[in-house]
């Protein structure tokens, strides 16, 4: 039936999403992860970076780096899906 099916789908929608801000507001990257844009930077067709962080700090760091093909959310990012 659709409640076993979906039982997943609807933990999320009914205790994730209430419980849980979809984006971290008044947050921003520490000096870890800056460093490891940088160290990212240095290489970045042989450097990928495994994160369990769902905040997505990752992408907003001031150093720039090629988060796109490097970042991989092993437990997604908070706002990304709904």
């Amino acid at each position: 039936d659709a409640e076993t099916s979906y039982g997943g789908v609807r933990w999320w929608n009914d205790f994730w999403l209430s419980s849980f801000p979809l984006t971290f507001t008044g947050y921003l990257p520490n000096p870890g992860h800056e460093a490891i844009a940088q160290i990212s930077s240095l290489s970045p067709s042989s450097v990928r970076v495994v994160t369990q962080n769902v905040d997505g700090l990752h992408q907003r760091t001031r150093t720039s780096w090629q988060w796109e093909g490097s970042l991989v959310e092993a437990h997604g990012r908070l706002g990304l899906y709904k």
